[in-house]
């Protein structure tokens, strides 16, 4: 197809009845679409011949979007939502920014959306060989220059780390995201969005200041998130530890709280004090310490869950 005939279909979608894009729907039109995006970016991947038609294409797909319905009806198939995330680190950053958008809007509107987006960055972690399944998220927040992509790649960070029910899952995803420099990345656009707030209307599409209150609301969300998971978890460990915990940055309020967790219990302190050991030979240089006491992190976040099972 070429990007007229596409363009020609998204004017259709958009000025037509609903009862044509029923019909469109009804001949599974938007898998054509979503399998022509896989096809542009298997065979063009970031080149520019394939990026027009890329952008052709979501635009096409973001007309389908024009109610909550719509959405919900496109995120019950998780295969639809693998095939669009190929494009969230294309070689175009109107292409990124669309795709980033399309996301939002799933994780916004659809129920299903956040798991399904959440196994669609599973996908792409395999297709792309990428060794950590969020990197593309959180490098579009430190990299990207596009405030709006910022504002929907914050809604999909929100979106996939609130969505499970048990706050273990919660802490899990979000040490994932953590581990890739996700709470500096966080700090840094909050300060750059406040700087940026007062620059009202210099932006395409939405208003500067539009977008910027969406970013620092969203900021605000994941912070209040993090409070609110921190309580839980404090409270839920003064149940073992015997003390609540006020601040999990402070070490020695996190030390006292581990001795008495393991105080007159022999049959563990050996293994305690061997752990506390071995930390001390762990590297802290910038380049091997963080890699590898995130993944210590990960680990015993991993156990403690495992054990309550």
């Amino acid at each position: 197809p070429t990007n007229e005939l596409v363009k020609d279909l998204r004017v259709q979608l958009s000025t037509q009845p609903v009862a044509w894009y029923k019909k469109f729907r009804d001949c599974r039109g938007i898998d054509v679409l979503l399998d022509l995006l896989a096809k542009v970016d298997q065979k063009y991947r970031n080149k520019p011949e394939g990026f027009r038609l890329q952008n052709e294409v979501l635009r096409t797909l973001k007309a389908c979007f024009h109610s909550k319905v719509n959405v919900e009806d496109f995120a019950t198939d998780g295969a639809r939502l693998k095939k669009l995330v190929l494009s969230i680190d294309a070689g175009d950053e109107g292409v990124r920014a669309l795709t980033y958008e399309l996301l939002g809007l799933v994780a916004l509107f659809a129920d299903e959306g956040p798991a399904h987006i959440t196994e669609a960055f599973d996908y792409l972690r395999y297709t792309r060989s990428v060794p950590q399944r969020f990197k593309c998220l959180i490098d579009a927040l430190r990299l990207e220059s596009s405030f709006e992509l910022m504002a929907n790649a914050l809604v999909l960070v929100n979106a996939i780390i609130n969505t499970p029910e048990e706050l273990d899952e919660r802490m899990a995803l979000r040490l994932e995201m953590l581990s890739l420099g996700l709470d500096t990345v966080v700090v840094d656009i909050q300060r750059r969005a406040n700087e940026k707030s007062s620059d009202a209307g210099k932006s395409s599409g939405r208003s500067s200041a539009s977008v910027m209150r969406d970013i620092l609301a969203q900021v605000e969300t994941y912070q209040g998130d993090v409070e609110h998971d921190q309580e839980e978890f404090s409270d839920r460990v003064a149940m073992s530890a015997g003390r609540k915990i006020q601040n999990f940055r402070d070490a020695k309020d996190l030390f006292m709280a581990l001795m008495a967790h393991v105080k007159d219990k022999d049959h563990v302190i050996g293994g305690f004090f061997s752990v506390m050991k071995h930390l001390l030979e762990m590297p802290t240089d910038k380049k091997r310490g963080p890699p590898m006491w995130w993944a210590i992190a990960k680990f015993v976040q991993q156990l403690t869950s495992k054990a309550k099972e």
